[in-house]
C-alpha cells in the first residue's frame, strides 16, 4: 500500500512530505518554517514501516514542538495519525494539519478544507469527496525507530537520494555528535562533582569519628564523677538513717521531763505572783487615796487653824497639840506608804526574776523537744 501525506498550513499550501525523512526547521531543511521561534533543524518526520505510520521527533529544541497542543518530550518518538494539529515553536502562526493517502486517495479533514496551493501536485489540487469526520487521535509514545531507509522501500539506488536529504542527514548527525559531546562533557564534571563530593564527605566522616570518640571519652569521665558522687551522698543519707532509728538515749529523755516539770512549777508560782502582785496594786491604789483623803483633812484643818489664831492662848496650845498629833499621824501614814511602795518594788523584782526563770525554763525545754 502506498503512503503519501502533506502537511497542510493554515490557510496557506499544502506540504508533502518525504517518503523516507522530512526535516523541519528554518536553515536547509525540506520544509523551511520562519526564523523566529523555531530552530535551524528543529524537527524530523519519517514513515516507521514497523508501526506503518509517521512519526514526528523533537530534536531537543528550547521552542518545543506540539501535537494537539500537547509539548513532545524531547528526542521521544511520537505516533503522528490523520488530522492531527501540529506546531513547531511557540508561536501561534505555526500550525499545520496533517493529512495522510492511502491506495491513491487523500484523507481529509472536514474540520479544515483550506485550499490547495497550485504549487502543490496534481494529486493534493484535485481531492475526492470529504470522508467522514475523524477524531483526531492523542500522541502515543512507542518503541524507538529507526531513522534510516525503511525496508518496504526496497535497497537503495546510489544517488537516489536528494541533495536536500543528504544536507539534512549531515546536520542531524552533526547535531547528534555536538549533542554527546555536550551530554559526555556534562557526565564527566558531574562526575568530578561527585569525586570531591564524596572526598568532602570523607572528611567530615573522619571529623565526626573523631569528635564521637572524644565526646565518648568525656561522657564515660563524667558519668564516673557522677556515679562517685552518687555514692557518697548515698552514704551520707545511711548515715542519717542510722542516726534517726538510735534516737535519744534515757538520760535525755528524764532531764527533758525533768525540765518540763520544772516549767510548770514555774509557770504556777508565775500565775501566784501574778495575783499577789495584782492584790498589792489594789491596795497601793487604796492607800493612795486614803493619802489624798487625808491630805485635803489636813488642809481643812489648816485652814480652821489659821482662822482661829485669833482665839486664846490655851486655845492655841490645844489646836497646836491637835495639829502636832496630825502631823505625827500624817508622818506614820506616809512612813506606811513608803514601806508598802519598797514591798511592791521588792515583789516586782521577784517576779520580774521568776519571769525571767520560767522563760530560760521555756526555752530550754523546746530546745530539748527539738533535739
Amino acid at each position: 500500500m502506498t503512503h503519501r501525506a502533506i502537511l497542510r498550513a493554515d490557510g496557506r499550501q499544502d506540504i508533502p512530505l518525504n517518503q523516507n525523512l522530512t526535516t523541519i526547521g528554518h536553515g536547509g531543511c525540506d520544509i523551511v518554517l520562519d526564523a523566529d521561534g523555531t530552530a535551524a533543524l528543529h524537527a524530523i518526520v519519517e514513515f516507521s514501516s514497523e508501526n506503518n505510520c509517521y512519526v514526528l521527533r523533537d530534536l531537543s529544541t528550547e521552542q518545543g514542538t506540539f501535537v494537539n497542543h500537547r509539548r513532545l518530550q524531547a528526542g521521544s518518538p511520537a505516533r503522528l495519525s490523520h488530522g492531527d494539529r501540529l506546531r513547531f515553536g511557540e508561536r501561534q502562526n505555526g500550525n499545520y494539519q496533517l493529512l495522510v493517502e492511502r491506495s491513491g486517495a487523500v484523507a481529509t479533514s472536514a474540520s479544515s478544507p483550506g485550499p490547495a496551493s497550485s504549487s502543490s501536485p496534481a494529486l493534493f489540487r484535485s481531492r475526492p469527496p470529504p470522508l467522514p469526520t475523524m477524531t483526531p487521535q492523542q500522541p502515543q509514545s512507542f518503541p524507538t525507530v529507526r531513522l534510516g531507509r525503511p525496508t518496504s522501500a526496497g535497497p537503495q539506488i546510489p544517488g537516489r537520494r536528494s541533495a536536500s536529504s543528504s544536507a539534512a542527514a549531515a546536520a542531524a548527525s552533526a547535531a547528534a555528535a555536538s549533542g554527546s559531546e555536550q551530554r559526555l562533557s556534562a557526565v564527566q564534571f558531574d562526575l568530578h562533582c561527585l569525586q570531591t563530593e564524596a572526598a568532602q564527605r570523607a572528611a567530615q566522616m573522619e571529623e565526626l569519628r573523631r569528635r564521637l570518640a572524644a565526646s565518648e571519652a568525656d561522657s564515660r569521665q563524667r558519668l564516673g564523677a557522677l556515679e562517685a558522687e552518687v555514692a557518697a551522698k548515698e552514704a551520707e543519707v545511711s548515715e542519717l538513717r542510722r542516726e534517726l532509728g538510735r534516737g535519744p538515749v534515757d538520760g535525755e529523755l528524764r532531764e527533758l521531763d525533768r525540765l518540763r516539770k520544772d516549767a510548770g512549777i514555774a509557770g504556777g508560782l508565775l500565775t501566784q505572783m501574778q495575783r499577789d502582785m495584782t492584790g498589792k496594786d489594789a491596795t497601793i491604789t487604796r492607800l493612795a487615796r486614803e493619802i489624798e483623803t487625808l491630805k485635803d483633812t489636813i488642809k481643812t484643818k489648816d485652814q480652821r487653824i489659821t482662822s482661829l489664831t485669833t482665839k486664846t492662848p490655851a486655845d492655841a496650845k490645844a489646836e497646836a497639840e491637835a495639829r502636832q498629833v496630825r502631823e505625827r499621824e500624817l508622818a506614820n501614814l506616809r512612813a506606811r506608804l513608803r514601806d508598802a511602795e519598797a514591798r511592791s518594788e521588792a515583789r516586782d523584782a521577784a517576779a520580774r526574776d521568776l519571769r525571767a526563770g520560767l522563760d530560760a525554763a521555756h526555752a530550754v525545754a523546746e530546745r530539748e523537744a527539738a533535739t
